[in-house]
């Protein structure tokens, strides 16, 4: 479990950036809609927009029990490291909708699928 709390911990850090007005500049890789790729590293994801601002709330607060009910709850999962993914969106604020093999849709930020 903590590996997945501390994994969920970089995804906040890399929203805050991306809050912040950053890019993933670092990266050379470059996401577009209707991109196929396989994950080169585990990805937290969220199953809406909505979620990814509520697991930003509880990594914040350091309520791991309510990051717990996400994942319990399947609102939140970490995709490993080779899933096969497809970029069905980028907003403006820079989280990517993705879909899984499986017919999954997740949200994460664009520094997740890099």
């Amino acid at each position: 479990m903590k590996k997945i709390i501390s994994i969920f911990i970089s995804f906040i850090i890399s929203l805050s950036f991306i809050s912040c007005g950053s890019s993933s500049s670092s990266s050379s890789t470059t996401l577009h809609t209707g991109q196929s790729l396989a994950l080169s590293k585990d990805a937290p994801v969220c199953s809406s927009k909505e979620n990814v601002d509520k697991m930003i709330n509880f990594v914040k607060e350091k309520n791991s029990s309510g990051q717990d009910q996400m994942l319990a709850r399947g609102e939140a999962k970490i995709l490993p490291k080779g899933t096969q993914v497809n970029v069905i969106s980028i907003s403006a604020t820079l989280v990517v909708e993705v879909e899984t093999q499986d017919g999954k849709k997740w949200f994460a930020p664009d520094s997740a699928f890099k």
